[in-house]
C-alpha cells in the first residue's frame, strides 16, 4: 500500500471515530433521575427543597418544579414566574398539586415562553400560615441544530480535501507512469 493511501485510510478512520464520539456526546441523559437543580429554601415558616427538572430551563419546554418540605406536613401552593430585567414577558402562574410519589410532595409545571432571567416565586400555605420564597433562573433558547450535526457540517470540507489529495495522488502516479512508458 502506498504512503498516500495509508494516509487517506488513517484520515478516514480518524473522521469516523470523531463522528462517533460527537454522536455519543450529543445528548445529556440522567439515568439516576436526579433533578437538574435543587435548592433548599425557607418558604416563610417552611423549610423546603425545591427541585427543577432542567438547568437551565429551555424556552417553551415544560419546567417541572417539585417542592418537598423537610417536615412531614401537608402544604398547598402555587408557582409564579415573573420576568426579570430585560425579559419582555407577562407573569405566569401554575398550581402546585400533591405528587403520587409522596403525600407531602408538591409538583407543578410551567412553560417559560421567553429567553432571559426569570424569578420563580413559590407561595405555600399550611398549618403554620403563608410563606413565600424567590428562586432566580435564566431561561435559555434551544440550539438551532443538534451539536453533532453542527460538527458534522463543520467537518464536511475535510471529506472534499481528502478526496482532492487522493485525486492528485492518482493523477501524479498516472503522469509518472506515462513518463516511464515514453522514455526509451
Amino acid at each position: 500500500m502506498h504512503t498516500l493511501q495509508k494516509f487517506i485510510a488513517s484520515g478516514i478512520v480518524f473522521l469516523v471515530a470523531l463522528v462517533m464520539v460527537l454522536l455519543g456526546m450529543s445528548g445529556v441523559a440522567r439515568a439516576d433521575n436526579k433533578p437538574a437543580r435543587s435548592e433548599v429554601l425557607a418558604v416563610g415558616p417552611y423549610v423546603t427543597e425545591v427541585d427543577l427538572s432542567q438547568d437551565p430551563p429551555q424556552v417553551e419546554q415544560p419546567l417541572e418544579v417539585t417542592v418537598v418540605p423537610h417536615d412531614a406536613i401537608h402544604l398547598s401552593g402555587r408557582i409564579t414566574a415573573l420576568p426579570g430585567l430585560g425579559t419582555d414577558a407577562a407573569p405566569l402562574h401554575a398550581a402546585l398539586t400533591p405528587d403520587a410519589k409522596g403525600p407531602t410532595r408538591l409538583v407543578g409545571g410551567i412553560r417559560l415562553p421567553v429567553r432571559g432571567s426569570w424569578h420563580l416565586i413559590v407561595d405555600l400555605d399550611g398549618p403554620r400560615g403563608h410563606g413565600t420564597a424567590n428562586l432566580d433562573v435564566t431561561v435559555a433558547a434551544p440550539n438551532a441544530i443538534p451539536l453533532w450535526l453542527g460538527w458534522l457540517i463543520g467537518l464536511s470540507p475535510l471529506v472534499g480535501c481528502t478526496w482532492l489529495v487522493w485525486q492528485q495522488g492518482r493523477y501524479r502516479r498516472s503522469l509518472l507512469m506515462r513518463e516511464r512508458v515514453s522514455i526509451p
